[in-house]
């Protein structure tokens, strides 16, 4: 089976908001009284899953290229984010230094793929709260940055 088109613009902030409506659903859950369970990791993979592809689909308003996606960015939200800057995306989103705090605090647990292999949980424990607000707030960024008259096919 051959592997699929790179998606547009659109397709990836969709999937961001799935992520992030997933994220709240599961962020409810662990807040509700009385919850004893395991969600707190697939709240924060969620969370930090819909802040990738914000980032992707922003990055795609400047590429066609799928080896970009694929080879060079991957999961690693590190070398996301920083091709995020090259291209004066995260000044265009008006990424706060909180935010970016949180992000880079993520990045390489995220990018190890903890959440599949959990042996180890995060070194420093993410605060839900903080990758949260972060991720509501690319996905409303990123909707206006990937608007429909801006997107590239």
């Amino acid at each position: 089976m051959p592997k699929p088109n790179l998606p547009t613009a659109i397709r990836l902030w969709n999937a961001a908001t799935g992520f992030q409506e997933a994220g709240e659903a599961a962020y409810e859950k662990l807040r509700s009284p009385g919850y004893i369970g395991f969600v707190s990791m697939p709240v924060v993979f969620l969370f930090a899953r819909s802040i990738e592809l914000s980032f992707k689909a922003c990055l795609r308003q400047h590429t066609v290229d799928p080896k970009i996606f694929a080879k060079t960015l991957g999961h690693r939200l590190d070398r996301i984010v920083k091709e995020a800057d090259r291209l004066g995306v995260c000044t265009a989103l008006e990424l706060s230094r909180e935010h970016r705090s949180t992000i880079d605090a993520i990045a390489e647990d995220y990018s190890d793929k903890w959440y599949e292999y959990p042996e180890h949980f995060w070194r420093p424990r993410p605060k839900v709260e903080e990758l949260r607000s972060a991720a509501i707030f690319l996905s409303a960024r990123a909707q206006t940055y990937v608007a429909p008259k801006k997107t590239a096919s």
